[in-house]
């Protein structure tokens, strides 16, 4: 865990230095102001995700496999029932922020909905992941907890290359 977690700040700092330098000082600011905005919606699975974390850990200690895969489904349906209510909001009045309060040049009002739209995405998978890596983690898998954030933060590298190339 704690490679897992050298790795990704080494990571997370050398791609914002580059992802700056790639894309300038106003569109990083524009990149950085659209993530925010889906950040706002997050704080309702942040709470789901204590929950589940809570319910499955104690079903799994119980040691009753059926309950626990019921616990796990009604944790499961909450997080997609969470992520549908996001994306109604960030579709609706997230959208409606990007593009009426926020205060975006107008030659990158369309780059800024499409970062908008890939943070929608990437944030919904987040929110659909959330009982599998509460599972893992009340399993303690934490080698399979790690190498999947490890690989998460490779193709953010990954992406940043993209970024350069392109």
């Amino acid at each position: 865990m704690y490679a897992r977690m050298i790795i990704m700040m080494l990571i997370s700092l050398y791609t914002a230095r580059i992802v700056l330098s790639t894309l300038g000082f106003d569109d990083y600011g524009v990149y950085q102001v659209v993530g925010g905005v889906i950040v706002l919606f997050s704080f309702l699975n942040n709470g789901l995700s204590a929950a589940s974390n809570r319910f499955i850990t104690a079903e799994i200690a119980k040691g009753d496999f059926e309950s626990g895969k019921r616990v796990f489904n009604v944790c499961f349906q909450s997080h997609l029932l969470i992520a549908l209510i996001i994306l109604i909001l960030a579709e609706s009045i997230g959208l409606w922020v990007v593009n009426t309060i926020l205060n975006i040049p107008e030659s990158r009002i369309f780059a800024a909905n499409v970062v908008y739209q890939l943070s929608v995405i990437s944030s919904i998978i987040g929110i659909i992941n959330s009982p599998f890596n509460t599972t893992l983690i009340a399993y303690e898998r934490m080698n399979i907890f790690a190498y999947l954030a490890v690989f998460d933060a490779m193709m953010k590298l990954l992406i940043v290359y993209l970024i350069q190339v392109i």
